[in-house]
């Protein structure tokens, strides 16, 4: 019985640990979409601006090492 219980408990901080990631995934993404279209705004508005240092800063961003992360 005590094996059932700590195998559930380790499967439920498993999942949520999967969920966490996820969110996380979602949220870089949505930062890296922002920037992207305020690149692109920027870019309509005033085609003369550069907008290669605002990209890789939105790269910069979103996609740095992860910590913590087992796959």
């Amino acid at each position: 019985m005590n094996n059932d219980l700590n195998f559930a408990f380790k499967q439920r901080e498993e999942k949520r640990e999967e969920t966490e990631m996820g969110h996380a995934q979602i949220k870089r993404e949505a930062v890296h979409l922002s920037l992207s279209v305020i690149s692109l705004k920027s870019l309509i508005e005033d085609p003369g601006v550069s907008t290669d240092k605002s990209q890789e800063n939105a790269d910069n961003e979103c996609y740095e090492p992860q910590k913590n992360q087992t796959q």
